[in-house]
Parts: structure tokens; C-alpha cells; sequence
């Protein structure tokens, strides 16, 4: 553990995210796990995650120890669609992982993003905010520097990010509506996850259906909460599961999981400015909607 004293500046932030910006900290969970672990001290008393800084107090804290195995920066080409000095918006490609985990230390978005900040943040997950899975395509917001990290971070905590997927579906499906139901580890298979009445964080995916093809329904998902795998997860629930899907669907010969983020809006953290995006489908899920009788004339209307 490294140790570490400085008079906090400015007042009227909670402990966790001060901790976490000024310690550049890889996520503001772990300054939370630091604080509830006893590692901070406010004036020489630890306090709650949750503690509003005055200003001018005495902040004493233990940075825990570096990993010693560091993220490789690796020249991987991305496709960014906006940059600015604070943060990218980048159209991921299906079968790229975004950061790094039991069989992926290389190749990943990290590493790509290790080399595009040049070490402005840490961790295993730079500028990281939220992700996708590795056979979803689309729309991510990376942050820049660690005061962007933090702000996206809240804002997406505070269900003011709008995060808009395309997905291709088993079964009929009409209309409208909202799946409500708590999400949570699978409670056999920990590498994946369920519907968990009992003891699920909340997760609420909208949903509205754009065109029925036959046993297969083009649908778009907007996400309330953001949990893993969540979309796939609820529409698994409700009995349609996305095509392609290995983990939560059925067996059918599509060689990824039909599933696109294709818009994506927030508001720029130093302007405020509203900032939109969207993205066209990739080549396979545009072949699939072609072999499933749309035409280009649809394929558009509903897809840019």
C-alpha cells in the first residue's frame, strides 16, 4: 500500500467521487471499496462513501498496490466517429472485447485506448465508461481525462445518457412496452446472468418492435439501467431472445448476436452542448435484414 495526505481544497462533494478523481482512481468503485474498508480518513475519522467534504480537511488514504502486470498499449486502429480535448465516440466492431479479462489481455479496446491517451488514465480500463459485449456492434463514449471519466460516469449512473440498441429477435412480437426485472448472476452459471425476483439489482429495458419478419422481429431497446448483458438477458426473459445469442437464445445458425447499438446522447461534461450520434448497421446485420425480406428502402428508414 502507498500512503498519501492532502488538504481537500474545495468543499460540498461526496468523499468516494473526490477520492476518486483526485487519487485518479481506475473507477469510482474502488474508492468506495477503499473508504468502506477502512483505507481513508477524513481529519483522522473514517467516514461513509457518501460524506460531504466540507473543504480544508486533513484527507489521509492507502492507494492500493498496482497490479504487476501493467495494460499493454497496442496500435489498434478504431473507428472514431467524434474527438474532442475531453472525450471519443467510437463505433465498436462486432468481435472486439472492450477491456481486458480471463483470456483476452491483448487486442482489446483497452489496450487500444492505452496507447491513444498515453497514460492521461490508469487501469485496466482507461477511460472506460461503460462497454459492450464483445459480439455487439456500435456506439461507445470514451472519456479523455479523469475529471470526463468521473462526470460520464454519474451521468450514466443518473439515467441521462440515452442508449438506443437495434436487435433482431426469435418469435413474434408487437407493439410496445417496458421489461422490468431484476438482474443478477446466474445462480449455476456465474459467467452468466438471470432474471433474479429474490435478490436482482433493478433493470428496465424499453422496448418497441419496427418490423415484424415472419418468426423474427426487427426490435429497438433503450436502456433504463445498464446492467451486463441486460438487453439479452430481458429479451431471453420474455421469450424472444436475440439471434445468434449462444449464452441466453436458441440454437440457430447466426454467427454473432444480433445486436447493434446504434444511437447514443449525452451531454458534453465541460459545455453542457447536447451531443447525438448515430451509426449505420454493420454488414452482417444488414445481410440479415436483406435475407429476412426488408428492403434497402427499410433497411434505411429504420437503421440511420
Amino acid at each position: 500500500m502507498s500512503k498519501r495526505a492532502l488538504k481537500v481544497k474545495e468543499g460540498g462533494e461526496r468523499l468516494d467521487r473526490y477520492l476518486h478523481r483526485v487519487a485518479k482512481l481506475h473507477s469510482r468503485e474502488t474508492a468506495r471499496k477503499m473508504v468502506l474498508g477502512g483505507k481513508v480518513q477524513v481529519d483522522g475519522v473514517v467516514r461513509r462513501p457518501s460524506y460531504i467534504l466540507r473543504g480544508g480537511e486533513k484527507l489521509e488514504f492507502e492507494l492500493p498496490q498496482e497490479p504487476e502486470s501493467r495494460l499493454e498499449a497496442q496500435d489498434i486502429p478504431l473507428q472514431v466517429l467524434y474527438r474532442d480535448d475531453q472525450l471519443m465516440v467510437i463505433n465498436k466492431q462486432a468481435g472486439m472485447v472492450v477491456h481486458p479479462g480471463a483470456g483476452h489481455t491483448r487486442g482489446t479496446m483497452a489496450n487500444a485506448l492505452a496507447a491513444e491517451l498515453a497514460g492521461a488514465l490508469g487501469g485496466q480500463r482507461p477511460g472506460i465508461v461503460h462497454r459492450l459485449d464483445k459480439d455487439t456492434s456500435g456506439l461507445l463514449v470514451v472519456a479523455r481525462d479523469v475529471r470526463t471519466e468521473s462526470t460520464l460516469r454519474e451521468e450514466i449512473k443518473a439515467r441521462r445518457v440515452s442508449r438506443r440498441y437495434l436487435a433482431l429477435v426469435h418469435g413474434k412480437l408487437s407493439g410496445s412496452g417496458l421489461v422490468d426485472a431484476p438482474h443478477g448472476r446466474h445462480p449455476r452459471d456465474r459467467q452468466r446472468f438471470a432474471v433474479c425476483p429474490a435478490k436482482g439489482r433493478p433493470a428496465q429495458t424499453h422496448f418497441r418492435v419496427l418490423r415484424d419478419c415472419g418468426e423474427v422481429s426487427l426490435v429497438e431497446c433503450e436502456l433504463v439501467t445498464g446492467r451486463t448483458h441486460q438487453i439479452r438477458v430481458h429479451m431471453s426473459f420474455i421469450g424472444h431472445p436475440v439471434l445468434g445469442d449462444k449464452a441466453y437464445g436458441r440454437a440457430d445458425s447466426y454467427p454473432r448476436q444480433m445486436l447493434h447499438a446504434y444511437q447514443l446522447a449525452f451531454k458534453h461534461p465541460l459545455n453542457g452542448k447536447q451531443m447525438s450520434f448515430a451509426c449505420p448497421l454493420p454488414a452482417d446485420f444488414h445481410q440479415v435484414l436483406l435475407e429476412l425480406g426488408l428492403s434497402e428502402r427499410e433497411i434505411k428508414r429504420f437503421c440511420h
